[in-house]
């Protein structure tokens, strides 16, 4: 039976109030902390788990032309930080996103948003992915120098594009093939040229020590 997208989209928003509501110290919810945490809460020992999303699907397996399988917003709050609204943020960020893909040429249709909330990847390039994202989390005055609240993952997916019999990976076109160390510097760059890239998820072929 295909599950309704409506009860998809609701049950993911509970999840995201419920993240919400536990990241902040106020009743009735630090009973809830206490009990996790010991009679004794100190809210700057707390490490609370950071929530991360997709908001863009690609890859090969979509035929997308950004050949990162995934793009995710995460925030990251912690127990001492009262003042920062994990559920707020998460809506305000939503939306900024969605204002971004509204106004892309191709416009929402386009990027065919799925039950989750999550949309294909249109973009041209990942940078234009990043851009995007980046210019949604700017537009959200949250960030400092200091501290960032919202930051951007990738799932580079490099297995869809590992060539095993030259032992390299067809990231950038078959004439120009990138062996472990390639990818490895390829890889920082990339974070270097965008600085809100705090997680890299499979960028490297399982079993590639020298990558890793």
């Amino acid at each position: 039976m295909e599950m309704n997208q409506y009860v998809v989209r609701c049950a993911l928003e509970a999840l995201h109030f419920a993240y919400g509501a536990v990241t902040q110290p106020d009743s009735p919810v630090k009973a809830y902390y206490t009990e996790m945490w010991g009679n004794e809460l100190e809210l700057h020992r707390v490490q609370v788990p950071k929530l991360m999303f997709t908001v863009f699907n690609g890859g090969k397996a979509l035929n997308s032309k950004v050949k990162f399988s995934r793009f995710y917003i995460i925030i990251d709050i912690q127990g001492d930080e009262e003042d920062v609204d994990a559920t707020e943020l998460y809506f305000k960020i939503s939306g900024a996103v969605k204002k971004g893909v509204q106004t892309h040429k191709l416009g929402e249709n386009g990027f065919k948003p799925n039950a989750s909330g999550a949309y294909f990847n249109a973009h041209d390039s990942h940078n234009e992915t990043f851009k995007l994202l980046e210019d949604a989390i700017a537009s959200l005055n949250v960030n400092t120098a200091e501290r960032k609240y919202i930051s951007i993952g990738i799932n580079v997916d490099s297995e869809s594009y590992y060539l095993a019999d030259q032992s390299k990976y067809d990231i950038d076109g078959p004439k120009n093939l990138y062996d472990s160390n390639m990818l490895s510097d390829w890889i920082v760059k990339l974070s270097t040229d965008h600085p809100l890239l705090t997680y890299v998820e499979d960028p490297f072929v399982q079993g590639e020590i020298s990558g890793y």
